[in-house]
């Protein structure tokens, strides 16, 4: 199975990963802030809203 990795900040990524905004679903609130993902970013990535 694969799980889904969410941090505090970007204190917990790798030096060269970047945390993204984490948004999931809760029961009063459809589009809810629960933290940040550490990913990789391309060539073609620049940060922007989504993070």
């Amino acid at each position: 199975m694969t799980y889904d990795r969410f941090v505090r900040d970007r204190s917990f990524c790798e030096p060269t990963e970047i945390a993204k905004r984490a948004f999931r679903p809760t029961r009063d609130n459809a589009n809810c802030l629960i933290g940040y993902t550490c990913y990789e970013p391309g060539p073609g990535d620049w940060p922007g809203e989504d993070f």
